[in-house]
């Protein structure tokens, strides 16, 4: 019997380290004139954040 909680501990800890490389990507949203008179503006911005992601 003293197997068990060791076994129940590994098992414990594989589900929890598989969780952590689970996650979801991280979004940005850019909000910015994009049409329009400012819309070289908001073009410039866009390709800013996309060139740091």
């Amino acid at each position: 019997m003293k197997f068990f909680p060791k076994a129940l501990a590994a098992v414990a800890l594989a589900a929890a380290m598989t969780a952590a490389f689970a996650a979801d990507p991280i979004k940005i949203g850019v909000a910015g004139p994009f049409t329009g008179g400012s819309s070289s503006m908001g073009v410039s911005m866009r390709c800013w954040v996309a060139s740091c992601c």
